[in-house]
């Protein structure tokens, strides 16, 4: 699943600089970044934190603030590749990291890009390519741990010419499809590095792990609230996720208790986050369909 990785560096080795990335566009995305960012800073409070972005604003929870060359939609490319550190973790704005995650700067030893796996098995993924065997996973790109290489300037300057070019709204299929041709040393994290699917956090615990990273998508559709102000579990999941996380953090053994409890505990004045709005899965749909359709049938050659 790799191409021929890169020369070692020593594990924590102080040459290889490390640090985070956001790279926002518009208003509401970079104040969910600056959450996000002091959400990551209660985590690991030492950590170099940068953000990229196309809005005039100043935040101390930033190390550094870099303007976006253009208003492109998918910034994260542009961050990435122009990333004053050796060693990138790359993070969008509708993050929650719960506890130390150094361990993902420590994968780039041997790798030159990591990732986790996506939840949408849909065509539109990328998953109708005739070239690619439906075994080979979509590629969130909503946590992602890059090593700067020649390889990877080049693979992230194909990858946002490729999703320009084509005008795709997605950048998911494009990335898929590179990492695919094998050119760059290439590895998948764990699911709870990046928990796109609330629900599966009740798989968690035990012997699974507790989670590392939360990606909830729903952020993007409240309002983004308090600038200075961290993301916390409860305000993206609700009160029940947010008991059951912090269960989980405690009992796994390679935390150890090593997390901020504001991120699951927060002020209890904090309201619950609106409800989702549920949709009926496709195959629920289809199966009322053929009941339907037998009925009717039924109906039909009774009256014959």
């Amino acid at each position: 699943m790799s191409a021929t990785a890169p020369d070692h560096a020593t594990r924590g080795d102080p040459k290889e600089s490390r640090g985070f990335v956001f790279a926002t566009t518009g208003a509401d995305y970079t104040t969910l970044a600056r959450r996000a960012a002091r959400t990551l800073r209660l985590a690991m409070p030492k950590a170099e934190i940068d953000l990229f972005t196309d809005q005039a604003v100043e935040d101390p929870i930033f190390d550094r603030i870099h303007a976006l060359g253009d208003g492109f939609f998918r910034p994260k490319m542009e961050a990435t590749r122009r990333t004053r550190f050796d060693r990138t973790v790359f993070l969008d704005a509708d993050i929650l990291v719960l506890t130390d995650v150094s361990e993902l700067f420590d994968l780039l030893d041997n790798f030159e890009i990591a990732g986790a796996h996506g939840v949408n098995r849909r065509k539109p993924m990328g998953y109708g390519d005739p070239d690619i065997p439906r075994a080979f996973p979509v590629i969130n790109s909503g946590v992602l741990a890059v090593r700067k290489t020649p390889r990877t300037q080049e693979f992230l300057a194909r990858w946002e010419r490729e999703v320009r070019e084509s005008e795709a709204r997605l950048d998911q299929p494009t990335l898929r499809r590179l990492l695919w041709s094998g050119e760059i040393a290439f590895t998948a994290l764990p699911y709870e590095y990046n928990i796109k699917h609330p629900p599966y956090i009740r798989l968690l615990g035990g012997l699974r792990a507790g989670p590392r990273i939360i990606h909830e998508a729903t952020l993007h559709k409240r309002p983004p609230g308090d600038p200075t102000k961290p993301l916390t579990v409860r305000e993206a999941l609700g009160s029940k996720l947010s008991d059951l996380v912090h269960k989980q953090l405690q009992e796994d053994p390679f935390v150890n208790g090593n997390f901020d409890t504001t991120v699951c505990e927060p002020p209890e004045d904090q309201p619950e986050p609106p409800p989702v709005p549920k949709r009926t899965p496709p195959d629920t749909l289809q199966r009322r369909a053929k009941r339907w359709a037998r009925k009717s049938a039924g109906r039909l050659l009774g009256r014959r």
